[in-house]
């Protein structure tokens, strides 16, 4: 890759597939026209929520080798929180495989279906999508209350996007759509109405996306209004990128992923501030600063390769490092990494998507190594 990384690229084909990436392995964004949308007012970006727990808390739990459930259950009411909110906690501060521990620990012993969910968003997170599914259908079918009814559904409708089940995406984000208006709950709206958005796009119906964009940030809008502190803006600028892709404004995209990667990132939402960070490599790469898009993802590399977490972004990550070492001439390492994703990816749901991206990279003809050695 060294010999690679000094050299400007001009990997103009790459540019006709990127698009195709941002869908394929983004958190799902949602995609919409820029005409209107960049006319929408956008809601004042709320200082994030403060932290509730600190990291020596954290760790204080999990010394030893079984939880001590009773003992951290109490210092947790003490703080006025709930079980549910500290397992939510360790998922968003990274500590997945502490989030598993808890909420199964918690859910045997209480048998309550909101660490059932905990659960449940603990697979998807990991990509086990099919666990996932099979957890949140017993939820529902187990009369959950409204709030969990509406959490799961909206769980589920995002995991069927991945799975291209789109009939059961309209019956599930509907419900929960329905479910949280009922509850008056405005940020679970603006959440449910930014997946509709998504699956909108992932089926080419972009005006229908860009409604249900708009209807989500006034959702947004409606909830900072009643004091709540609203929603990182991380995710409404991973649809701009995705906009400016379509558009053909490549820089923009870039600028665009930056600024998603920064939002996730003050709001401490490090799993999707890191996943972002898989696009801009590839970003820099197609901008001709092959560079950077090494650091980036060798730097993505070293901080998931062990993680329990890691496997989407090492998988989407290892697309970049590929044709990075394809077009250095670093054949044993090009077809690790192919291998890696390929690995990743069969064992995944949502692969299928993974593996046509890479094999089109792959592809000299498609996106050919000009004289870069």
């Amino acid at each position: 890759m060294s010999i690679f990384i000094r050299k400007a690229l001009g990997l103009r084909a790459l540019l006709l597939v990127f698009s195709i990436y941002l869908f394929a392995c983004g958190h799902p964004a949602q995609p919409v026209e820029t005409a209107q949308l960049a006319k929408t007012a956008l809601p004042v970006e709320a200082s994030p929520p403060a932290q509730k727990w600190n990291e020596s808390e954290i760790v204080e739990v999990f010394i030893g080798e079984k939880i001590d459930l009773a003992g951290t259950v109490a210092k947790i009411k003490a703080k006025d929180q709930t079980p549910y909110d500290f397992g939510i906690h360790l998922l968003k501060r990274g500590k997945t495989r502490e989030a598993k521990r808890w909420f199964e620990a918690i859910g045997i012993e209480t048998k309550e279906l909101q660490y059932v969910y905990g659960l449940a968003r603990v697979k998807w997170k990991t990509g086990d999508n099919h666990g996932a599914l099979r957890d949140g259908y017993y939820i529902i079918n187990n009369k959950p209350s409204k709030l969990i009814r509406a959490r799961t559904l909206y769980l589920l409708g995002t995991i069927n996007i991945d799975e291209r089940r789109f009939d059961k995406v309209d019956e599930d984000l509907k419900g929960a759509l329905d479910a949280y208006a009922e509850l008056g709950k405005n940020g679970g709206q603006y959440l449910v109405l930014s997946q509709m958005a998504w699956a909108s796009v992932a089926q080419e119906k972009y005006e229908e996306g860009q409604e249900y964009m708009g209807r989500a940030l006034e959702q947004n809008e409606k909830a900072q209004a009643k004091g709540f502190p609203g929603f990182s803006l991380g995710f409404y600028h991973e649809v701009m990128a995705e906009i400016e892709f379509r558009q053909g404004n490549y820089p923009g995209a870039l600028n665009k992923a930056e600024e998603s990667e920064a939002a996730y990132r003050k709001w401490g939402q490090v799993l999707l501030a890191d996943f972002s960070l898989t696009k801009i490599a590839l970003l820099k790469l197609m901008s001709g600063d092959p560079e950077r898009a090494g650091e980036i993802a060798t730097q993505i590399w070293e901080k998931y390769n062990d993680r329990l977490d890691g496997g989407k972004h090492l998988a989407y990550n290892d697309i970049t490092l590929m044709k990075l070492d394809q077009c250095s001439g670093d054949e044993i390492n090009q077809q690790k990494r192919e291998t890696a994703a390929r690995a990743w990816a069969n064992s995944s749901a949502g692969g299928k998507t993974l593996i046509e991206l890479l094999e089109f990279v792959a592809d000299r003809q498609n996106v050919p190594c000009p004289e870069w050695r």
